[in-house]
């Protein structure tokens, strides 16, 4: 009863020469029904977005719109870019993301963009709405002590920010598992 996919399309990633390039893109092996809707994902290194880089937000647009022809992948509404910003990088984001709205308004699409706890103590991000993250809290190092996928003594600290931020959100639960063998 899946309706609706998030699908991780490629990451983008700084290359030696300090350009922002591609890396790790999905391929299709078969077609995708069209009863369900993708929504491309991209994740962005935090580090590509210490400076601005021109033409990266109509660089992504471009590649997804050919890897959904390409792919015959024709209901798509809504893209997401995924980045776990700072303080250090926030605005250079941000401006990215207006950059990316502009390209995804041409094409009537929506976008989206994650959402990490810390993230919501900023103010919110130029997209339609967000998707808050709540997987991943703890250290995987100290798994002996506490739940590093989810332990709500992680969250509760961020959920004061909940009352007053200004944007939609979604939220994105753990459905995953980790096991980790000692010898």
């Amino acid at each position: 009863h899946i309706n609706k996919v998030y699908c991780r399309y490629f990451d983008v990633v700084m290359e030696e020469s300090g350009e922002p390039k591609p890396n790790a893109t999905i391929s299709f092996s078969d077609t995708l029904p069209d009863s369900i809707e993708i929504i491309p994902t991209v994740y962005i290194t935090e580090e590509c977005m210490h400076e601005t880089h021109e033409g990266l937000a109509e660089k992504i647009v471009k590649r997804i719109r050919q890897m959904n022809e390409t792919n015959e992948i024709s209901n798509v509404r809504e893209i997401q870019i995924d980045c776990d910003y700072t303080g250090r990088s926030r605005q250079t984001y941000y401006d990215f993301l207006a950059e990316v709205r502009q390209e995804t308004e041409k094409h009537h699409l929506r976008l989206s963009t994650t959402i990490r706890l810390h993230q919501l103590a900023m103010p919110a991000p130029p997209v339609d709405y967000g998707v808050l993250m709540i997987y991943n809290t703890g250290d995987p190092q100290k798994f002996q002590e506490r739940n590093p996928i989810l332990d709500l003594r992680d969250v509760q600290p961020y959920l004061r920010y909940l009352a007053g931020y200004s944007l939609p959100l979604a939220s994105a639960y753990p459905v995953f598992l980790w096991q980790r063998n000692i010898y």
